[in-house]
């Protein structure tokens, strides 16, 4: 069996015969040059991506905070303080407001807090 040649050595690609090692150097170091600002440019496209993702988050924020209409459930769930005017059996209470008027009704003992 007889060695061969590769094609590549025998006839020569178009890469090959155009290959100028200089100005391959200088393509090089012009990218070199050139990669700090397309870091630049791929920072400050980054910042731009992140405002518009804010901006949209945000946009929903605003539109669900205008549909609050009112806010009782923020209010005070007790209302007093009372004088207890009475005690009935069972556990019941008869409360008086303020000014000295009776409730109508008798409050039970688990319903009230010491004031």
């Amino acid at each position: 069996m007889d060695a061969l040649l590769p094609p590549e050595i025998e006839v020569q690609t178009h890469r090959v015969i155009t290959f100028d090692p200089d100005l391959n150097e200088k393509l090089c170091r012009q990218s070199l040059d050139l990669i700090e600002e397309r870091m630049h440019m791929a920072k400050l496209r980054n910042q731009k991506y992140k405002r518009r993702i804010c901006f949209a988050f945000n946009q929903k924020v605003l539109r669900r905070a205008d549909v609050v209409k009112g806010l009782k459930k923020l209010d005070q769930t007790w209302e007093g303080p009372f004088r207890v005017a009475g005690v009935l059996p069972g556990g019941a209470y008869q409360l008086a407001n303020k000014q000295g008027k009776i409730l109508k009704r008798p409050w039970n003992v688990q319903h009230l807090k010491k004031f």
